[in-house]
Order: C-alpha cells, then sequence, then structure tokens
C-alpha cells in the first residue's frame, strides 16, 4: 500500500488511507500531512502539530510535547518558587518535569531529597499506596 500525500490543509490516516480529511481525528497528531498517535523522532507536538521545534518562544519541548515556561518567582540563590501547580524545572517553571526528573516537592530533580520517599508517578512522596 503506497502513502497517499493530501493537498495542503488536509491530512491523510491509515483508517481513511486514500482519502484526505479537513483534520486529524482526536488524539492524533498531524505529522506532515499525515495522522499519528506520536511525532516521527526528532519532532514535537505543538498543539497538535508535529514540528522541528515549540512555535512561540515562551514553549519548551518537555517529554516531546510543547510546554509554557513561566519565569521564576524569586531567584534560584532564594530557593527559586514558582505559581501554584508548577514545578522549578531547569531554571523555569513548567507544568511537569523533564524526562528522568522526578517532583520532589516542587522542584525537578533526578532523585528524592528524602531518601525514605517513594516515587509514585513522578511525584516524590511519603506514603506509598496500598495498591502499589
Amino acid at each position: 500500500v503506497g502513502s497517499v500525500r493530501c493537498v495542503q490543509e488536509t491530512v491523510s490516516t491509515q483508517s481513511t488511507w486514500g482519502v484526505c480529511i479537513p483534520k486529524c481525528p482526536d488524539k492524533l497528531l498531524n505529522d506532515n500531512g499525515f495522522c499519528r498517535e506520536f511525532c516521527t523522532e526528532g519532532r514535537v507536538n505543538d498543539d497538535g502539530v508535529c514540528r522541528e521545534s515549540c512555535s512561540t518562544e515562551n514553549e519548551v519541548p518537555i517529554n516531546g510535547v510543547c510546554r509554557v515556561r513561566y519565569p521564576l518567582l524569586t531567584e534560584l540563590c532564594d530557593g527559586g518558587t514558582c505559581p501554584k501547580g508548577l514545578v522549578v524545572n531547569n531554571g523555569t517553571c513548567t507544568d511537569e518535569c523533564d524526562n528522568f526528573l522526578v517532583n520532589d516537592n516542587g522542584v525537578c530533580r533526578y532523585e528524592c531529597s528524602n531518601q525514605n520517599d517513594y516515587i509514585l508517578e513522578n511525584e516524590c512522596t511519603v506514603i506509598c499506596p496500598a495498591d502499589y
């Protein structure tokens, strides 16, 4: 089966192979005119479209997805704080930590600062739930 290249502003999916549609179905990304579950290597998900980099200056790629970067509320030498719901991530505030880092009380680190903590869904926690 050959691939179909659609005209600009339309895309092709495996489920509609050979038919061009206006946009990708929910949960699929437009990667150079083809709807895919993930962007091809070296590209990032920028609001549902796979690109070589994020389209705005205040966004950074985190785990392959463009995320808004916020300035720190205080300087890093003062501990560095972020608005509620965001974490200190590599000198800026983002909504989640980079790959291989854990959220340790609002700061992204390689490991929890308290060695007795558990890591649950990339966050340090004192209590391990019974169902884990």
